[in-house]
């Protein structure tokens, strides 16, 4: 039987499978293991998708560390609800990520394997969920003491750069460098980033952009709550102190006991400081630039970031492209907290309102953080939980460079389900475009659940298939979108150089949810050559993307056909193509999963074993890497 409207010809079908859930009440389910899953990180996998690394207690016992996955599509790619990072470890929490520079991640955790606790390790996986350096990870320092708040940048050659607190001898700051193997580089467990005072805390690093480290700490050398200066020390290449034996004054007294610091690096080797500070006993963002030698260059204890005499509070840090800063905080002035940001340029200069820029919404609390990352073009992509509708949702906005809000006056939701979510972690990838991870309660305990955001803030779209088909010289375009697509309508475009497209018509999308959505529109033009189609999806907020291309050629007449329909053993497919290409095979369940892949050598008929597949409703998608198509089947058996 064929499937996709006998007597009409199947042209193209792009391959739009995608696991990315459209439903800001549903989204992508991380983990959901027995228990808690707590404290998500995540980077991006640098092919547009992204690596998650959280805390679990799925064995009801102690705490390990788990990883998962996702491509660009939104499909797992490691095992079915994460890998544990380090099987030989135990009790292992507080866990910090970088990228390796090839698809894979390296994750630096506090762990109390041998009774001892809180000693610091490190592991790297692949791409493909490969644990590279042993089950036991890579230990980091085994001197006296404890080690714990770990750090970590890349060091530009698959390795990286680790910060911490130590405990050997006071409360001490110490800096690693591990190569691609998890060899430690410098002095046997670690190099003292500044040898004066004893109590040295909560440090941040980021690279230098030569292999070493900028790291900032708050320092309270004269006892706890005495002093509570912010410093900072570059480590070169080879894990040299280049700011003195002593590090820098960042800020002489925060006069705030919590004040704890930010860093983000400038051209040259040098770097901004941001913190919260209370000399003037309200809570201020202050922040203080550092020459590629570590003197201070702008007002002596720094630059008030914003002008308002309300409380501001937890900055976050990023550059701005232009040996500048972007700076985000909480802010209470509005009588509940609100998530605010503030360009400053090279010399301290706020470059947008001199009262910061507010992001919309309402922040849970004003002692969370929001979380901060660069985009593509010199602007910030930041998250936060927000009350805004009564419950703890996610919501991400996209400010440019020029301090224009990109995602509308309060940001765009991540996830709205009324369980309440927490934690947010984002990864940006080339595209702009974000996946964002959280703690999410829908089950009852705590899970990790995740989005991607297209780069104009939308959640993409989930086409199961779009396709044409030629009648009587006419191309009709088909497309089914999941269930769960909440699309207002789409807009058909054509081209004749699949570069520049015109509108040929506009359909409504489809009430309800439940079932899968069916939708056809006919270009009124005969089609005399190769035409190009692509669909405009525009969300209720007027928010659009487009799918991929399709081609249509009037001189392309052959189907694709599968048979029997329904199947219970073995399913027929006919490929009328040239047989001396290979042919890959996907099968996905009703959810976008991938549940079977073969390769087959392109025949006139080939059989597809089915017959351990649940009876239910599946797709095939077929290609020779030239001609793709996508086609319906059913299982009964």
């Amino acid at each position: 039987m064929k499937i996709l409207f006998t007597g009409y010809a199947l042209l193209f079908s792009a391959l739009l499978f995608g696991q990315w859930n459209t439903n800001p009440s549903q989204n992508n389910p991380v983990c959901t293991a027995f228990d808690e899953q707590t404290l998500p990180r995540i980077i991006s996998d640098g092919s547009n998708g992204a690596i998650v690394v959280w805390d679990d207690i799925r064995d009801g016992i102690s705490k390990m560390i788990y990883a998962q996955r996702f491509d660009a599509s939104g499909h797992a790619l490691w095992t079915a609800n994460g890998i544990l990072v380090c099987p030989g470890g135990n009790n292992q929490f507080n866990a910090k990520i970088t990228s390796d520079g090839a698809g894979g991640v390296i994750v630096v955790f506090q762990d109390g394997r041998n009774s001892i606790p809180n000693q610091l390790y490190a592991q790297r996986i692949d791409g493909n969920g490969n644990l590279l350096w042993t089950n036991d990870g890579s230990l980091l320092c085994n001197a006296a003491g404890t080690r714990m708040y770990p750090d970590i940048a890349p060091d530009g050659s698959g390795g990286a750069v680790i910060a911490w607190q130590d405990l050997r001898s006071g409360i001490k700051v110490y800096a690693q460098r591990i190569d691609n193997t998890g060899t430690p580089q410098w002095t046997t467990n670690g190099v003292l980033v500044a040898i004066n005072g004893s109590f040295q805390e909560f440090p941040k690093l980021v690279s230098d952009g030569n292999s070493g480290a900028l790291i900032s700490w708050r320092d309270r050398t004269s006892g706890p709550g005495t002093n509570n200066a912010i410093y900072a020390q570059r480590i070169t290449n080879t894990g040299t102190r280049q700011w003195g034996i002593l590090g820098t004054i960042v800020c002489a007294n925060t006069m705030d006991p919590a004040a704890m610091s930010e860093i983000t690096a400038t051209a040259g080797g040098g770097a901004i400081v941001t913190w919260q500070d209370y000399r003037s006993l309200v809570y201020h963002v202050y922040a203080q630039c550092m020459n590629s030698i570590g003197q201070p260059q702008w007002t002596i204890d720094g630059v008030q970031i914003c002008s308002d005499p309300g409380q501001q509070t937890n900055p976050r840090i990023i550059g701005d492209g232009n040996n500048g800063a972007i700076i985000s905080w909480n802010d209470t002035r509005a009588g509940f907290p609100q998530i605010y940001a503030q360009r400053v340029d090279a010399t301290g200069t706020g470059q947008w309102s001199t009262a910061g820029l507010s992001l919309g919404g309402e922040a849970i609390s004003e002692y969370i953080a929001p979380v901060m990352l660069p985009d593509n073009t010199n602007g910030a992509i930041i998250s936060w939980p927000d009350a805004r509708a009564g419950d703890n949702n996610i919501y991400v906005q996209r400010v440019s460079n020029a301090g224009v809000l990109q995602w509308g006056t309060g940001g765009v939701a991540a996830t709205i389900n009324p369980a309440g979510q927490v934690s947010p972690a984002i990864a940006v990838n080339s595209d702009n475009s974000v996946i964002a991870a959280w703690v999410d309660y829908r089950n009852a305990d705590a899970d990790i659940y995740a989005s991607r955001l297209l780069a104009n803030g939308t959640l993409p779209v989930r086409l199961l298939s779009f396709y044409g088909t030629i009648e009587n010289s006419h191309a009709t375009l088909h497309w089914t979108t999941h269930a769960d697509d909440d699309s207002r309508y789409f807009v058909v475009e054509k081209s004749s150089d699949g570069v520049s497209f015109q509108s040929i018509g506009q359909v409504n999308a489809q009430p309800g949810s439940g079932t899968d959505k069916s939708y056809t529109l006919t270009d009124p033009s005969a089609i005399a050559h190769t035409i190009y189609y692509r669909l405009k999806p525009v969300d209720p907020q007027g928010r659009f993307t487009y799918s991929s291309i399709i081609r249509i050629s009037a001189a392309n007449t052959q189907v694709v056909a599968v048979y029997p329909n329904p199947a219970n053993a073995l399913v027929t497919l006919t490929w009328p193509y040239s047989v001396s290409r290979t042919i890959s095979i996907r099968v996905l369940n009703a959810t976008g999963q991938v549940i079977k892949s073969v390769q087959e050598t392109a025949r006139p008929q080939i059989q597809l074993d089915v017959s351990m597949l649940p009876t239910g409703h599946y797709l095939l998608q077929i290609t020779d890497g030239i001609h793709s198509a996508i086609q319906k089947v059913n299982i009964n058996h």
